[in-house]
């Protein structure tokens, strides 16, 4: 029998991981499953791919806009904003852009 291998989380390395587990807590709806004072790990509620986040004390975060030189990005998260029964798409959108920027 062989085997099997299933993709289960993103780790996210960051500065402050509960920090981090909190934005992410307030954007997703989800809360932390297991955390230590380093690392957070979220599961998706409905069962899809979770998060986590581990703070590393040589973490240097991307500038934006990207800079020669400076670091760069390493991955993104693509998320989708689903508007509620009979919500505007746009007025979803902007919601949520007001949500994630409130976090920090």
């Amino acid at each position: 029998m062989t085997s099997s291998v299933t993709f289960r989380t993103v780790n996210l390395d960051c500065a402050d991981a509960h920090a981090m587990a909190h934005f992410y807590a307030g954007l997703l709806g989800w809360e932390p499953t297991f955390t230590e004072p380093d690392w957070v790990l979220m599961r998706d509620p409905a069962g899809g791919t979770g998060l986590s986040f581990q703070e590393t004390p040589v973490y240097q975060p991307p500038v934006w806009p990207e800079d020669p030189g400076r670091q760069q990005k390493m991955i993104h998260l693509d998320l989708r904003v689903n508007p509620a029964d009979g919500e505007d798409g746009q007025a979803a959108l902007d919601a949520a852009a007001g949500r994630a920027l409130s976090l920090g």
